[in-house]
Formats: structure tokens, C-alpha cells, sequence
């Protein structure tokens, strides 16, 4: 409405919606540009990801496909900047508290008594290391800032939990090494880059 203020949502990137296929053999950093721009789409790259001699072997993949064996092999992250830019930056804890946008999002959990509520919220806290958390439990509410992509786990996790009735059970283990907490959500990232030539893998 006009003279009315409207919150934008997240940043989408929007690249060309065709398959596409690679075969490169030269440092990270230029398989990075290779492939965005395959798509249409431009690469600003962090200081933090390195050169390194790398070779890629992909037929008929999507964006998302080869940008996630990409971004495994140069161990780094993507941040949408606009619709067809995207900031590239190494995988850290410090880069991802510099780079990554935090959004907020209110989640509802019904027919819980306010311990439960409390509790859910303190394992949602461990379990996805958020820093703000707010509860109203009687409201049965949660108010969650954090990434994007914390907060689809966050909902993921919450349909779950609740898609077969209303009682909530968290049977969790984190272990504490060295002092160090290791949160293991998702794949496993190699620790060297390679060479990949099995479409499948980026299914």
C-alpha cells in the first residue's frame, strides 16, 4: 500500500534455469568464476579462498548441483548479495559471523506445557548453536534470530517433531572435545579437493 512500509525477505539468487557441463583443469578460484558464470551469474570472491590447483568433471548439472560440489571442493560458503551476484568466502566460524545475513522468524509449537517450551528451546540452542533465542511460552512461542539456512533446519526439525502428534521428544548427544563443541549436522567435507566425474554426486 502506498506510504506503507514493507519488510524484503531473503536474497535469492536467480541463475539460468539450464543444465550445464564442465570440464576444468585450473586453480579453485577460476572454477568458482567458471561456473557462476555458466549460469549468469557474478562471483565477488573473500580474500580467504585460496588457489589452489583443482579439476572438475560434471555433465548436464544444475546451478545448485555444481555449486555444491564446488563449494566442498574450495571449502567456502556462498551469500546471495542480489539476484545475480554472490559473495564467495571461505567456510569459518569468523566468516560466516561477518558474511552471512541473520534473519528473524517466530516459531509457534502448540499444545506444549511452558517447561516443554523452555526446554525445546534450550535444545534447539545446543543443537543448532544459536545465539538469540527468545521464548514466550505462554504463548508457545520461539523467536529465532539467525542464517537462513539455520532456520530451515529449524523448521524441518520442528515438522518432524510435530507431524505426528503433539509430544516432543529430543534424544540428543553432543560430546565435548578438547574443549572444542563439534555441532555435526549435513555431509562431511573432504579436507582435500579432487576430481569429480559422477553426475550422480551432485544429485
Amino acid at each position: 500500500l502506498p506510504g506503507r512500509t514493507h519488510l524484503a525477505g531473503p536474497i535469492e539468487l536467480i541463475p539460468k534455469p539450464l543444465p550445464q557441463s564442465f570440464h576444468l583443469h585450473t586453480n579453485i578460484q577460476q572454477i568458482i568464476q567458471s561456473v557462476t558464470q555458466a549460469y549468469g551469474i557474478k562471483a565477488t570472491l573473500d580474500k580467504s579462498v585460496t588457489s589452489q590447483d583443482a579439476r572438475l568433471d560434471l555433465d548436464n548439472v544444475s546451478y545448485e548441483q555444481a555449486m555444491r560440489i564446488v563449494l566442498m571442493m574450495a571449502h567456502a560458503f556462498a551469500v546471495p548479495l542480489n539476484s545475480s551476484t554472490v559473495l564467495i568466502a571461505r567456510d569459518t566460524a569468523e566468516n560466516r559471523q561477518q558474511f552471512e545475513p541473520v534473519l528473524v522468524e517466530t516459531f509457534t509449537v502448540p499444545s506444549q506445557t511452558s517447561a516443554q517450551i523452555n526446554e525445546l528451546a534450550s535444545a534447539f540452542r545446543s543443537l543448532f548453536d544459536l545465539k538469540q533465542i527468545s521464548v514466550a511460552p505462554t504463548l508457545n512461542v520461539l523467536v529465532v534470530r539467525a542464517p537462513e539456512q539455520t532456520l530451515k533446519a529449524i523448521n524441518r526439525t520442528l515438522a518432524d517433531m510435530l507431524d505426528g502428534g503433539s509430544e516432543v521428544v529430543l534424544d540428543m548427544r553432543i560430546y565435548d572435545v578438547d574443549t572444542s563443541k563439534t555441532v555435526n549436522l549435513g555431509v562431511s567435507l573432504p579436507q582435500s579437493a579432487g576430481a569429480y566425474n559422477v553426475v550422480g554426486l551432485a544429485d
